[in-house]
């Protein structure tokens, strides 16, 4: 007997944050996934797009079980996944059916689905298979992330990554006068955002990468506001000033690193940040994963981002492969 679902629509201001994000944490779901980065969505969009929520159940004699959940940023023609379908474990093996139910709610038209931090599967072949789905562009990359479950503990992690960053992690302390790490929270990580954002402009700097100060410390406080309870901005401190930083999410069990920055000559201070960073993941949950960013083969570009790879892959990064892609669905006519 084939399973009933059931899609309910829910607001953004009427919903239970804590029960939204609780449910997207179990789903193994990015930090994009979570309440407070919905409602930097929505802000964003005012008067151009429009966030909706749905939770998706099996209909069942003894009541409704919730299975699933997801938001759509909806504008221009064009409905966008924001980190895809969050379906609990035990129902990943029904991802057609559930997107079939979510696509069959919304509507005809034009979709997006995955992104950047999308921890899943590639599911561009199986939503090709949904009646009244055509698949458009179709892109496929890896998420590098460490999986520091792979681990009995965090020094048998650490023994394994790469020698040059154990010794440059180890003695960097003697090597860098004053070398301290300083975690910024609420109005204090405003205001050394700027600090953070010259760290960047410096990296960017040497690999030629454009980069407009400006624009991303604008972009930094805006969400390091709205999802303050997420953020972490971790700056690396010496007699001589700031060397390194770290600006990331905490969601759940995973801690994402979602922009760094280094002065040249730091005398090993990022290394000392970045092993530290992933002893703080390890120490809030030994099953976590410390995700890196994402990286596309068929696009990568060696003199700006060679050294960045070697560096995931100095800390025993793996690839996860997943997929963005675009499609059309129209229902078939009754």
């Amino acid at each position: 007997m084939d399973e009933e679902y059931l899609v309910r629509r829910r607001s953004l201001f009427s919903l239970d944050r804590e029960t939204w994000d609780t449910f997207a944490i179990r789903s193994g779901a990015a930090y994009t996934a979570s309440y407070r980065w919905l409602v930097s969505r929505w802000l964003k969009g005012i008067g151009r797009k429009r966030v909706r929520l749905l939770e998706i159940s099996l209909r069942r004699p003894q009541g409704d079980e919730k299975i699933a959940q997801c938001a759509l940023e909806s504008g221009a023609g064009e409905h966008s996944f924001v980190d895809g379908l969050q379906i609990l474990p035990e129902y990943q093996q029904l991802w057609p059916e559930i997107m079939a139910a979510v696509l069959a709610d919304v509507g005809a038209g034009r979709f997006r689905y995955g992104g950047t931090w999308n921890i899943e599967p590639p599911r561009h072949e199986e939503a090709a298979k949904i009646r009244g789905v055509t698949v458009g562009d179709a892109r496929d990359f890896f998420i590098q992330l460490v999986e520091l479950s792979r681990w009995p503990s965090w020094d048998r992690y650490w023994a394994k990554v790469s020698d040059s960053v154990r010794y440059e992690s180890k003695y960097a302390p003697e090597r860098v006068p004053g070398l301290r790490l300083v975690k910024y929270a609420g109005m204090k990580m405003l205001a050394a955002l700027p600090s953070f954002a010259s760290l960047q402009g410096s990296s960017y700097s040497r690999k030629g990468i454009n980069f407009s100060q400006g624009r991303e410390l604008a972009r930094y406080a805006y969400y390091g506001l709205i999802c303050a309870d997420m953020k972490e901005l971790i700056l690396a401190h010496a007699d001589a000033g700031v060397l390194a930083g770290f600006f990331g999410a905490q969601f759940g069990r995973d801690l994402f690193y979602i922009h760094g920055g280094q002065r040249a000559g730091n005398g090993g201070a990022n290394w000392f940040l970045l092993k530290e960073m992933t002893r703080l993941a390890y120490d809030r949950d030994p099953n976590s994963r410390f995700v890196m960013g994402n990286f596309d083969p068929k696009v990568h570009d060696e003199s700006a981002g060679g050294g960045l790879l070697r560096a995931r892959k100095a800390l025993r990064t793996s690839d996860v492969p997943t997929s963005m892609f675009t499609f059309t669905y129209a229902p078939a006519a009754r």
